[in-house]
């Protein structure tokens, strides 16, 4: 079984919250982390690895940082990572990321795909 798992890297709003003069959230200035439904469904993925001995994939769509959240994944038991960057989609909108993901996972061989419910910013 191979398995594709969708994961976002979010600010740690724990860590405290920044803004821009503009009111947009300062990302370069705040501590980052897995979305939390992202790694609850990057761990359900790894039971089925350890219970089926699937291959768990991990992408994600991001600035260069982003690999930290891959790292993180193939910390925890996930095969790959796979992280889509590009300039010309800085500041996506949730239509576009997800054109961008689909169109990624569409040059992928899975079986199942996993995503979060919500992405917490």
């Amino acid at each position: 079984m191979k398995i594709v798992v969708c994961v976002k890297q979010v600010p740690d709003t724990k860590g405290g919250v920044k803004f821009n003069p503009d009111g947009t959230l300062d990302r370069a200035a705040m501590l980052t982390i897995m979305n939390p439904d992202d790694k609850a469904g990057l761990e359900a993925a790894l039971r089925l690895k350890d219970q089926y001995g699937a291959e768990v994939t991990v992408l994600t769509m991001g600035l260069p940082k982003a690999e930290e959240v891959l790292r993180e994944a193939m910390a925890m038991g996930a095969d790959k990572g796979i992280l889509v960057t590009d300039r010309v989609l800085g500041g996506a909108d949730t239509w576009a990321t997800s054109q961008t993901l689909a169109g990624a996972i569409r040059n992928l061989d899975y079986d199942l795909i996993i995503t979060g419910r919500q992405a917490i910013d």
